[in-house]
């Protein structure tokens, strides 16, 4: 039950996460500053939360281990400098509405690149659901939804090629930070993952800075924050623990609500059209990622 109820709880804080980046991203455009902005406000109540559940030695343990830093680091520098940095150029050009769906392809990508790492048999159903999802994406990205800004043709290709390579990052990171997990605690792999990303921008930031403080008032500021904390603080820490606690395929069939999630959100609260075309891409990416899930937990 806790790894189920931490695999919805994960879904939850990235839906609410990716309508915030995209508020953010509508004011400040650039996606490796608006990447690397949010990682100290992630890192800081990330320790303070390991300091009030009495894990921050957990930390300092994770912290002095070559093995445990070396694994994440890499998972790091895939799912968080390189994939999510493709997210948010996905969210800038095409919304919350196209981006998120085809940004949650990764358990199909998964299942495909464990067929051939871990070598395992590609079977009928996961041809079927890489199909069906091929399809969704399809018919999500075919014609661009109506917004009060027209959406060009260039926008929507760099978005929706954005959002899948996106996708693919966070399938081969996911596979590294199951490893990480087994060992150190997920408190700790979520803590030393944003740390690295601070280290990893912070020259940028330092470079940057006049472009920082003319163009990013508080408001931005805080929106990106929270998003940050809810997305890769809260929501990735929730993922790790359902990981360690019920395995990586039943894990991310558990997290495939988040796309409709991001889908109503996207409705309510950016005002964004979404059309029939769009909600029925939308459930069959997800009835591809389920098919694919459902038969690596079966397995």
């Amino acid at each position: 039950m806790v790894g189920v109820l931490a695999a919805f709880l994960a879904s939850f804080s990235w839906a609410l996460a990716a309508v915030l980046y995209r508020k953010a991203l509508t004011g400040f455009s650039d996606p490796w500053i608006t990447n690397g902005l949010r990682a100290a406000p992630t890192l800081l109540f990330l320790l303070l939360l390991a300091v009030v559940i009495g894990k921050i030695d957990d930390f300092y343990f994770s912290l002095t281990n070559i093995h445990d830093l070396t694994i994440i680091f890499v998972a790091t520098i895939v799912a968080i400098v390189v994939g999510d940095t493709l997210y948010m150029i996905a969210l800038r050009n095409v919304g919350v509405s196209i981006g998120y769906p085809i940004s949650f392809m990764y358990p199909v990508f998964v299942a495909f690149l464990a067929s051939f790492i871990l070598e395992e048999v590609i079977t009928f159903t996961l041809i079927v659901s890489l199909f069906l999802a091929s399809i969704g994406v399809w018919l999500v990205s075919y014609k661009a939804p109506e917004q009060k800004t027209p959406l060009g043709k260039r926008k929507l290709v760099v978005g929706v090629i954005s959002a899948m390579g996106a996708s693919s990052c966070w399938a081969i990171a996911i596979v590294i930070f199951r490893i990480s997990v087994r060992t150190a605690d997920p408190l700790a792999v979520d803590a030393l993952k944003i740390l690295f990303l601070l280290i990893v921008f912070l020259p940028l930031l330092v470079v940057k800075f006049n472009d920082i403080k003319a163009n990013v008032d508080r408001k931005t500021f805080f929106v990106l924050s929270l998003g940050g904390i809810l997305g890769i603080g809260v929501g990735d820490w929730f993922l790790y623990i359902s990981l360690a606690e019920i395995g990586a395929a039943r894990a991310t069939a558990l997290t495939t609500s988040a796309p409709l999630l991001s889908l109503f959100l996207a409705v309510l609260v950016l005002k964004e059209k979404v059309s029939k075309r769009q909600f029925l891409g939308t459930i069959l990416i997800i009835i591809g990622v389920i098919l694919v899930s459902v038969t690596e937990v079966l397995r």
